[in-house]
Parts: structure tokens; C-alpha cells; sequence
């Protein structure tokens, strides 16, 4: 075997001077070259001793033009002289540089489409704020609407294009769907601005974002009236729950029934009806006033009870009682004036009882209910009163039929809040009825007498005969959802039977007035 420096002899004289300049070509500039030709000699020969090793490096297979000579003229049986390790340690690292450069151009690419498509998702919220400003999300198709979210979607497939999302295509994360939707949006972008947009002010003070000049005076105004709007909203629903509407509204229907069915035949007086009418609302409206004054420490006892205005302090109750006594007063004066001093006197009446009376008692005894059942039957006895200025059995009737229908009424609210009346200490009838059966059992003998009660309009010559068959099927009725809360007591079946009060009142007055004879 020829040793390592014979070689270069016969190669044309390149000796220790290439891997000098190999190396420095290879990147080791801070090398002299008489320093690296000494080492390149000297790791020849380390490399010849280790041939085999080397041969079987990819790199060694590619000679260069410089050694293919030199191991032509060599003789067959001796192997090829082995490159010198500082050749192999530079070119072999070089050459896998330039291999491996185009895999990071491609890594380089696909990060920058990454970004891209981030960026692009960042600016599509604020496109489609201008569409909708504009209304180009009206006008578009359904087609378009769909293209766009699938663009969306597939920005964000491309995005992350490690991922996958089942078998859903518009959500497959290749790149060419990434392009494609990327493509759509690009369109889309060009399309939303392909008008002139204006300067940032204007666009915000269209939008109301900036406040400034005559644009943000308007929206100021705007947004003052829309709070006053929502204050006078707010106090009249204060007013309206202090006032109890519900129940003043139930107050004028049954006042208006008396006085209806006590006008005599043949006579219509609409100014009279409408002078009773307001001035008993106004008298029921105080009195409704005046009895959540007097409770409004205890109504925030109760859950149900709580959001009262005057419970809750939304309104003043210096203010309140003096107002609630001022209506009483002028609705008690318009109906004496303009009416009779009968139908005031009963006015005043049902607010004395229910203000003074049966509001403490609340407190006081179980007795309360049927007592608070008095002021709630006078009404349509105010209407008869006013329309006949007398008083006579045919009222009578009509006030004991309401009577009598608010027991079970009553008793079935009772019923289901009797832990919330009990906490806030009033003692109503359901007070200490553990099982129901007391407060079940008051219902079904209060109905049970309903029934020839409210027949009595009938035998006295106020409804047709008609009335009594009406109101014994209505009356037999509400006696059986009594029959059924006495048989199981439960906040159901005092549920149904409270709903059952509610549609009896209004159906056997409407008979009374269809029915009416004289």
C-alpha cells in the first residue's frame, strides 16, 4: 500500500495545500493554512488506518475531481487513498446543509401561510362589523353566507394543520383546502372594501363610539331620553304594583256588574256608570296604598312579598300615605257629588274595613280571612247603590256570593305560602295545619254553601231562570276542586284550586249579565 504522501506527488502536485483551502472553504477561517495542511497530514494517515469506517460514509462515495486522477493511475490491487478527515468533517456537514435547506424553506413557508392566516382571522371580525354596518349581510345569498363560514372555518383548519375534524370537509385541515378558504376570504376582504372608507372618526361616531361634536350631542340626548323613558317605565310599574292593578281591576268588574244589574229597565246612564267607576277605583287604588304602608316591614319578610316598592324603598313611604289618603278622599267627594252619598259611604266603608280592620288582624287572629272577605263583597254592592240609590236583598245576594267565593279563594293562598306568612308572623287560617285538613275542610263547606247562594239572583226576580242552572253547574264545579284539595292537600291541588276561583268569578258575573230580566 503507498503511503499518503506519495500520492499527491503523482496527482499534479496537490499536497498538503488543498485541505487547506477545503477547510477554509468549509468554514474554519480563524485556521492559518500552514496549520491546517499540517493537521490534514497528519489525520491522513488516522484515516488510512481506519478505511473501512470511513467507506462506509455517503459522503465518501462522491470523490472529487481532484482524487479521481490520482486513483486512476494508482494500480488495481491498491485501494483508493482515503480523503482527509477535515475534508470530510467540512464538505460532508456543507453538502447536508444544501439537502436539507429546501425542507426548511418549506417549514419557513408554511409558517409564514400560518401567520397569514392569523392575521387574516384577526381582520375578519372587524370586515364583518363593516358589512354589517353597510348592509352587505342582507343583500348576500345564502350561498355566499355559507361560503363564508366554511372560508372561516377553513382558515382555521389551515392554521392548524397538525389537526383534524372528523369527516366534515369544510373543516379538513390540508393545505389545499386552507388555500382555498384563504382564497374565499381574500375575495371577501376585497369586496367589503372595495368602498372608500372614511376616516376612523367618522365611521365611530356613526357607530356612536365617539362622542364629539354635534353627532355626540345627538347620542347623549338619545341615550338621556332613553334612561328617562326607562325611569317613568319603572315608576309606573312601582305605582301600578303599589296600587294592586290586578285587584282594582277585578274591584271595577264586579261595580260594574252591580250596577248593571241594578239599573232599572229601560234606562242608561253612561256619565253616572263612568262617575262610579273612577271614583271607585280611586277609593280601592288608596286603600290598596295604605295597607302595603302599614305592611311594608312585614312584605319584606316574605319572598313573595319582598319586591314591593315600598318594601324594597323605591318608593317613599312619606310620600306614599299622604297621596293614598288624598285619592281616598277625592274619590269618596266625586262619588258622593256626582253620584249619591250611598254609593260613597260604601266606598269609604270597604277601605275602613280593609285598611283598619283586617290588616291587623292579620296579625292578631285566623279570623282575618273571613273578615278581609267583607271589604272585598261590598263592590258590587257600590254599583247597585249607585245605580238605584237604595239597598234591598237583590244586593244582598250579590254580596254574599262573593263572599263565599273568596273563602276558598283565600283559603288556597293561605295553603301555599303558609310558611312565608307564618316567618313573617301573620296568623292565617293555615297556621299550625300541619296535614291540610282544616284549611281543606273550611274550603269545601264554604263552596258547599255557594251553591244555593248563588242561585238567589234567580228566585229573586234579578236573572232569568236561566242563571240558576248556570250557576249551579259553575258553583257545584268549584265545589269539587275543594272536595279534591280536602281528599289530598297539596300545594297542587291548592294551585288548581286557586286557578279555579279565578275563572269561576268572572264566568257566573258575565251569566248574571246576560241573564238579567228587569
Amino acid at each position: 500500500m503507498k503511503s499518503p504522501t506519495s500520492t499527491p506527488a503523482r496527482g499534479g502536485g496537490r499536497g498538503p495545500s488543498r485541505p487547506s483551502a477545503q477547510s477554509s472553504a468549509a468554514g474554519s477561517p480563524s485556521a492559518s493554512p500552514g496549520a491546517a495542511s499540517d493537521d490534514a497530514s497528519t489525520l491522513g494517515t488516522s484515516a488510512s488506518a481506519s478505511s473501512s469506517s470511513t467507506e462506509r460514509t455517503p459522503e465518501r462515495s462522491a470523490a472529487t475531481p481532484a482524487q479521481a486522477p490520482s486513483q486512476g493511475d494508482s494500480s488495481s490491487s491498491a485501494p483508493a487513498p482515503p480523503a482527509p478527515a477535515a475534508q470530510a468533517n467540512a464538505g460532508g456537514p456543507q453538502r447536508r446543509e444544501r439537502g436539507e435547506r429546501p425542507d426548511r424553506d418549506r417549514t419557513r413557508d408554511r409558517e409564514r401561510e400560518r401567520d397569514k392566516d392569523r392575521d387574516r382571522n384577526r381582520e375578519a371580525p372587524s370586515a364583518r362589523d363593516r358589512d354589517a354596518q353597510t348592509g352587505r349581510d342582507r343583500d348576500r345569498s345564502p350561498r355566499d353566507q355559507r361560503g363564508g363560514g366554511s372560508g372561516n372555518a377553513g382558515g382555521s383548519a389551515s392554521a392548524s394543520p397538525g389537526t383534524s375534524h372528523g369527516g366534515n370537509p369544510s373543516r379538513r385541515t390540508s393545505d389545499s383546502g386552507g388555500g382555498q378558504s384563504n382564497a374565499r376570504r381574500q375575495d371577501h376582504h376585497r369586496t367589503a372594501d372595495a368602498s372608500p372608507r372614511r376616516p376612523r372618526s367618522d365611521r365611530d361616531r356613526d357607530r356612536g363610539g365617539a362622542h364629539s361634536g354635534a353627532g355626540g350631542t345627538v347620542a347623549m340626548a338619545l341615550s338621556a331620553d332613553d334612561d328617562d323613558a326607562s325611569e317613568k317605565m319603572s315608576f309606573l310599574g312601582d305605582v301600578a304594583e303599589l296600587t294592586k292593578a290586578r285587584l282594582t281591576l277585578m274591584v271595577l268588574l264586579t261595580t260594574l256588574v252591580g250596577f248593571y244589574l241594578g239599573m232599572p229597565e229601560g234606562t242608561v246612564s253612561i256619565i253616572m256608570l263612568g262617575h262610579t267607576l273612577f271614583g271607585t277605583g280611586l277609593v280601592a287604588a288608596a286603600a290598596s296604598a295604605l295597607n302595603q304602608y302599614r305592611e311594608r316591614e312585614f312584605d319584606a319578610q316574605m319572598p313573595r312579598t319582598e319586591d314591593r316598592p315600598l318594601a324594597r324603598g323605591r318608593l317613599s313611604a312619606n310620600d306614599v300615605a299622604p297621596a293614598a289618603i288624598a285619592a281616598a278622599l277625592f274619590g269618596t267627594l266625586w262619588l258622593g257629588i256626582l253620584v249619591n252619598w250611598m254609593a260613597a259611604a260604601l266606598a269609604i266603608l270597604t277601605l275602613l274595613i280593609y285598611v283598619f280592620v283586617y290588616t291587623p288582624l292579620k296579625r292578631i287572629t285566623p279570623l282575618n280571612t273571613i273578615i278581609g272577605a267583607v271589604p272585598g263583597a261590598i263592590p258590587p254592592v257600590i254599583g247597585w247603590a249607585a245605580a238605584r240609590n237604595s239597598l234591598d236583598l237583590q244586593a244582598l245576594a250579590l254580596f254574599f256570593i262573593l263572599v263565599l267565593w273568596q273563602m276558598p279563594h283565600f283559603l288556597a293562598i293561605a295553603w301555599l305560602y303558609r310558611d312565608e306568612y307564618s316567618g313573617a308572623g301573620f296568623k292565617m287560617s293555615s297556621l299550625g295545619d300541619h296535614s291540610g285538613g282544616r284549611t281543606a275542610g273550611s274550603a269545601v263547606f264554604y263552596s258547599l254553601l255557594l251553591i244555593p247562594v248563588s242561585m238567589t239572583p234567580s228566585f229573586l226576580g234579578t236573572c232569568h231562570i236561566a242563571f240558576a242552572f248556570i250557576a249551579f253547574a259553575l258553583s257545584t264545579g268549584f265545589a269539587v276542586m275543594c272536595v279534591r284539595f280536602f281528599s289530598f292537600p297539596v300545594n297542587l291541588r291548592a294551585r288548581q284550586l286557586f286557578l279555579a276561583s279565578i275563572f269561576y268569578l268572572p264566568l257566573i258575573l258575565i251569566a248574571a249579565v246576560l241573564t238579567k230580566t228587569g
